[in-house]
């Protein structure tokens, strides 16, 4: 995206006042005062106050299609490595949450002013996820809900870039909200959805935060850009290949990770980010954000198609989906 594009989005980007908006719950409380209380505890000792104190008043949060753990002794074990680490850090994650609750009504009102369809109408969880997750989208107790991995987020050092980060994961909500498209699916869906949702919460993220660089707004790897930038002919046709696949091994190639056979071609993890990010670039040339986050499946299907030909370094003989008969406002 060039600066006239990001300046043109930005000057809608006034903040509004902070209202209230979607709850946030502040989930951790009850681990730091555990961590304090069984200093010096054993394991044994710990993993049972962790089941009484914890996981009893927050069964939801750690149900094992939200934390990703199905057996209960493991995710025991965790939770004590946990303990352990927040005490030996000294509870430095407990400042990621207030940075978390002081950012995020003024990045929900700034989301509301620029995209007035927007509804903030969902529970917002910030929680301890003994490293599984930094942000993810679950049901939780039967409602749609926002949770973010407040020690995640500390480990994978993001607090510099807190903000952009969390726009990124409201988007995806109203993304979703609007659309369809979403990043909770994971493996489950094709690949050119996710690369379409990640890169377009990418491109939208860097686009509220002008005084960040590119590099936050894909957070990692930080030098994600510099070393796929003469990889992309190559990437882009590889996703193009695969971009209907439904592959755990291809979703965390591009989107988590990777994999050995990407590290040993010097391929660096999550791709699929910036590959996503320079396909939104490509259909904001042509069709405004307000259209591009409303497109249904069948137009971004087809326009995936269009810019990861193009980024391959192919013509592109079809028809670009069409935007609008609307003057262009970018």
């Amino acid at each position: 995206m060039n600066r006239l594009v990001y300046l043109a989005l930005s000057a809608l980007l006034l903040a509004s006042p902070a209202h209230a908006a979607c709850p946030v719950i502040d989930a951790t409380q009850e681990f730091w005062s555990l961590a304090r209380d069984a200093r010096g505890a054993s394991d044994t000792t710990q993993m049972a106050a962790f089941r009484a104190k914890v996981q009893a008043k927050y069964p939801g949060l750690h149900a094992p299609h939200v934390i990703d753990i199905e057996n209960a002794e493991l995710l025991e074990r965790k939770a004590v490595q946990a303990l352990n680490e927040a005490r030996a850090n000294n509870f430095a994650a407990m400042a990621v949450v207030r940075d978390i609750q002081n950012r995020l009504p003024g990045l929900v009102a700034k989301l509301e002013k620029r995209f007035p369809d927007f509804r903030c109408d969902f529970p917002i969880y910030l929680m301890v996820s003994l490293d599984q997750f930094d942000a993810v989208a679950r049901n939780i107790d039967g409602v749609p809900s926002l949770v973010f991995g407040v020690d995640a987020i500390h480990t994978l050092d993001a607090t510099p870039r807190l903000s952009v980060f969390l726009m990124h994961e409201l988007f995806h909500r109203y993304h979703e909200q609007v659309s369809g498209f979403g990043d909770d699916s994971g493996p489950d869906q094709e690949i050119w959805r996710t690369l379409w949702a990640e890169g377009l919460a990418t491109f939208v993220s860097a686009a509220f935060h002008l005084d960040h660089s590119l590099a936050d707004a894909l957070m990692l790897p930080r030098d994600l850009e510099q070393r796929s930038l003469p990889l992309v002919p190559k990437l882009a046709a590889e996703m193009r290949a695969n971009a209907d696949k439904l592959d755990p091994g291809l979703f965390s190639r591009y989107f988590e990770f990777g994999d050995k056979s990407a590290q040993d071609s010097g391929i660096p993890f999550r791709t699929g980010f910036y590959i996503g990010y320079r396909v939104a670039s490509l259909a904001n040339e042509r069709c405004t954000i307000d259209m591009l986050i409303h497109w249904d499946a069948t137009t971004v299907r087809q326009e995936v198609e269009r810019d990861l030909t193009l980024l391959s370094g192919k013509d592109f003989a079809a028809l670009a989906p069409p935007c609008s008969p609307q003057p262009q406002r970018r």
